[in-house]
């Protein structure tokens, strides 16, 4: 797998990614239409108290078309499998 990206070129459709290191482990959905990211969802999130990384690192992703984003204070491991998880699914999808 390839590192976060500042920008992500995929084709559109639907495509799952998931990433594992513990503790945290997440997988997403990630709608791409008129090839930018139009939406992800989490499929699920195992974590500590990472909860709070979900909506602010998927927000800041979908608007900076990016993996590369800021991860959330106190949330650290969760914003980056979160990012981890899209960027598998951009990798699986080229």
């Amino acid at each position: 797998m390839t590192g976060p990206t500042d920008k992500l070129e995929m084709n559109d459709g639907i495509y799952t990614g998931t990433f594992l290191k513990f503790p945290n482990k997440v997988a997403v959905r990630v709608t791409i239409k008129d090839k930018l990211i139009t939406d992800i969802n989490i499929i699920s999130h195992f974590n500590g108290k990472g909860k709070k990384a979900e909506k602010p690192t998927i927000n800041d992703i979908i608007q900076k078309q990016s993996t590369k984003v800021d991860a959330v204070t106190g949330a650290t491991n969760s914003s980056n499998a979160i990012m981890s998880a899209v960027q598998v699914a951009a990798v699986w999808e080229a």
